[in-house]
């Protein structure tokens, strides 16, 4: 058995800065300010209330072009359910997809990032029921240098037909869509990198054209200079807790975790815009004009709703910048990350579905349901797996430790020394009277079985690193082997139903834990360590911290996904 030294325990205090130097250093850290992890979101047993109160009458102003789509009234709520609107599978090749995550409409074709690729579909077979999905760009293959690992999030210039591909990796795409080519707009450059790296999460269409994409380590609004260097936009505090932008009527406008949303009008700085503390978990926000004014759409992903939002500082009677609310009120219904207006209908998709609404079929379009009750929805699943029951009563790896609060630190980030995608939590400090360092206990998440155990390991010296290093840039990402071997000591753990664990960079592993015995929820498997970082062959360029992966059969947790919805699965999971 692991026997803890004495000496294991420094304090909070001085731990949260070292780490945070530490973290600058190694590049993998968070902004240079805390943020506070959002409250967790109480399940679905609560929401939403039964009543849903219909937002106020819409603004009286001319549209200076005839509404593009008339739903139902602008000052109620329109349900969408099974007797008015269409649900599609979406099934590239025949086989189900984890995660659709984004949409976008164009002419009329939809472009869906579907598991990290992109995919065209016509809204003409859509809007008959069969989506038919055309791959446009697909994980793994190579652009110049570079392989696409996972697109996160898109932006279409109708200008000239580009459409913006951000990929979690950091890199920014140019896709046309006439010519049918791809080049890259923005390669992460990890020679360049001398200090704390960006975090880019999302991309957007700026005023001249160009790409600009948000940035939630420095709280900035990027746009390329060329394609292995940045141009800051505009700067703000309150971006480092951006999720996702636009750019509406001469202003950028940021949804932030807390679901409130500020405006950026300038180099520096930011406006309060908009607070509505109802709001569950804002994944998506866009411009639109399918009313005929500059307008929001921002989708709500746990309540299952879509508003469109008046932008500026005009409002409506009452004070409203509502204009319409659609809640989705279907059985069986994930959560919903994204949504897009276009000819007159709202398309809109949920874990491996896309929503059409109104339906096409006759009668549709006038028939009407009762605004969904705390049982209208089932318990969100992920990747086709109710992994909030099968996890229900985890244990945090730390003892008595919280959920980190920078995105940095969450799978799905991007780790640019070795041009990759992190695929795990790291957790370097826990908010308690004393902080934790080399040889901390790290515990079973639930009982399990050991599939892997690091028995026999050799020292990573800083030459390795730097072949390893070198091999990444070289091939355009980390490859297996070298991701492996950045693991360090390690600890795998299979719990049941598809569901593994896997703890890396341990010190040491204890000496009962073996592959094939069981283990308990709780029981120390192994210490806190820096095996397989930098800090392992340059002693002192970063801290020891755990890193922990949750895989749901073969998809890492946050794969296909956004780190904001990341970041709420893991609270689900763990608490705040």
């Amino acid at each position: 058995m692991i026997s803890i030294p004495p000496n294991v325990c420094a304090s909070r205090r001085l731990w949260a800065a070292i780490t945070v130097l530490i973290l600058a250093l190694a590049g993998c850290g968070g902004p240079s300010t805390p943020q506070m992890m959002p409250t967790a979101i109480p399940l679905v047993e609560t929401l939403p209330p039964a009543d849903i109160p219909a937002p106020t009458a819409p603004p009286a102003i001319t549209p200076t072009a005839p509404p593009a789509i008339v739903l139902s009234g602008a000052a109620e709520v329109s349900v969408a359910c099974e007797s008015n609107t269409l649900r599609v599978a979406l099934a590239p090749d025949g086989e189900p997809i984890g995660a659709a995550s984004r949409i976008a409409a164009v002419g009329d074709d939809l472009y869906l990032v579907l598991d990290g690729s992109l995919y065209r579909a016509s809204r003409g077979g859509v809007d008959g029921g069969v989506a038919d999905l055309e791959p446009v760009l697909l994980r793994g293959e190579r652009v110049a240098d570079r392989l696409v690992q996972e697109i996160v999030d898109l932006a279409y210039r109708p200008g000239d037909g580009e459409m913006f591909l951000l990929d979690k990796a950091g890199h920014i795409y140019g896709y046309d869509i006439a010519s049918g080519e791809t080049r890259l707009r923005y390669r992460v450059t990890p020679e360049a990198v001398v200090d704390l790296t960006e975090q880019l999460v999302a991309v957007a269409v700026g005023p001249r054209g160009q790409p600009v994409v948000l940035d939630t380590v420095f709280g900035r609004l990027w746009t390329p200079d060329d394609s292995d260097s940045l141009d800051m936009v505009a700067e703000a505090p309150a971006l480092t807790d951006g999720v996702d932008f636009d750019l509406a009527d001469g202003e950028f406008y940021v949804l932030r975790r807390d679901e409130s949303i500020v405006a950026v009008g300038g180099a520096t700085g930011s406006r309060g815009w908009l607070f509505d503390e109802e709001r569950g978990l804002g994944l998506s926000l866009k411009a639109s004009r399918h009313l005929g004014v500059d307008s929001l759409v921002i989708v709500d992903a746990v309540r299952r709703e879509v508003s469109t939002l008046l932008v500026g500082d005009r409002t409506g009677a009452g004070g409203s910048r509502v204009l319409t609310r659609h809640v989705f009120a279907m059985p069986g219904i994930g959560l919903l990350r994204d949504a897009v207006f276009a000819g007159g209908r709202l398309y809109a998709l949920a874990d491996g579905d896309l929503f059409v609404f109104p339906g096409p079929a006759s009668g549709t379009q006038t028939a009407r349901c009762a605004p969904p009750g705390e049982s209208s929805f089932a318990r969100p699943q992920l990747y086709g797996v109710d992994v909030l029951a099968a996890m229900r009563g985890w244990s945090f790896p730390i003892e008595g430790g919280t959920l980190p609060v920078w995105p940095r630190v969450y799978p799905g980030a991007s780790r640019v020394y070795r041009v990759g995608v992190h695929r795990g939590l790291d957790i370097y400090y826990w908010d308690g009277p004393e902080g934790y360092g080399e040889g901390w206990p790290v515990l079973a998440a639930s009982d399990g079985e050991v599939v892997l155990a690091t028995t026999a390991y050799t020292p990573l010296t800083a030459d390795e690193y730097d072949q390893l290093v070198a091999g990444s840039i070289a091939n355009g990402a980390t490859p297996p082997d070298a991701l492996f071997r950045f693991g360090g000591k390690q600890v795998g753990i299979e719990h049941g139903g598809g569901i593994r664990t896997v703890y890396e960079h341990l010190e040491e592993v204890d000496g009962v834990v073996r592959s094939g015995e069981g283990v308990r929820a709780e029981q120390v498997i192994g210490t806190v360590g820096a095996t397989g970082t930098e800090g392992e062959a340059r002693p002192d360029m970063s801290a020891p911290h755990l890193h922990v992966e949750i895989w749901i059969g073969d998809r890492y947790l946050g794969e296909g996904i956004t780190i904001r919805e990341t970041m709420w699965w893991f609270e689900q999971i763990f608490g705040g």
